[in-house]
């Protein structure tokens, strides 16, 4: 394929991923909650919808695997708690696609810098490690984050440093550069730690930007929730027009239309 087919075919995955993206937190998400305005009306006098118990085989030499050993504690959506339970659902869900968002964004990057800086390079299983190589090779060595792909293009790429260096909007004191920063630090606590977090991870985010980690974040029990799911979708918004703009100055574009996007 030639770098026009690749960027086709690449594109595509990505939107693909955007779609999933908005469709869970939408559609989906306005499906689990009918059916939980359903199950009130058809179970009135129903104490709980779901309980489920914690248990394990004991198993080893001298145990009887057999035998099951359980927690004393269940759990239990109740028509009481049903609106927490679904508000943590999506908010899990949601954190979840912040990690399928990076890393389709991260990926459709790589693409492009090969497609744009190394041509040579040969797109397979190893085409990340390949492209890492050759960046680092130009003295880009700092790979936390992410850091040396964003150097580089920041380097490299006059148009790139220009929109890095740009705001997100004007209410938000966040340039694209750092909004990068902040999603892969996101990224990694979430693969990494399953969304738990510590106080040096929570003001190493508010260090990069207090405001937009506040309007979307909180936390609970030491988890990393949604404030507001549906609102959320701004944050994903954030994400696409970081991807996507960063794709156009990487292909010296000045509009969208080589994406097909009119």
């Amino acid at each position: 394929m030639n770098n026009n087919q690749i960027l086709k075919v690449e594109f595509k995955k990505y939107r693909d991923n955007y779609h999933e993206c908005v469709s869970d937190t939408t559609f989906i998400a306005s499906c689990v909650s009918e059916y939980a305005k359903d199950l009130e009306k058809k179970l009135p006098f129903q104490n709980y919808y779901f309980d489920t118990a914690f248990f394990v085989h004991n198993v080893g030499p001298n145990a009887d695997d057999t035998l099951k050993s359980y927690n004393t504690e269940n759990y239990t959506i109740t028509p009481k708690n049903i609106q927490k339970w679904q508000n943590a659902f999506f908010s899990n869900i949601n954190i979840i696609h912040i990690v399928k968002f990076y890393n389709a964004i991260e990926r459709f990057l790589i693409i492009s810098i090969r497609n744009a800086f190394f041509p040579d390079v040969i797109i397979n299983n190893h085409l990340q490690q390949n492209i890492n190589i050759s960046i680092n090779r130009l003295g880009y060595k700092d790979k936390k984050n992410n850091k040396h792909l964003i150097d580089f293009l920041n380097e490299t790429s006059e148009s790139c440093r220009e929109f890095l260096s740009e705001k997100l909007n004007v209410d938000q004191n966040l340039s694209w550069k750092d909004f990068f920063k902040l999603l892969s630090v996101l990224r990694n606590n979430i693969a990494h730690n399953g969304g738990y977090i510590d106080t040096d991870i929570i003001n190493n985010l508010k260090g990069i930007n207090t405001k937009i980690v506040d309007q979307y974040f909180s936390l609970e029990s030491e988890r990393l929730v949604v404030k507001d799911n549906i609102q959320f979708l701004n944050f994903f918004g954030y994400c696409d027009r970081l991807c996507i703009n960063l794709i156009k100055f990487i292909h010296n574009q000045t509009d969208l239309e080589f994406l097909k996007m009119y």
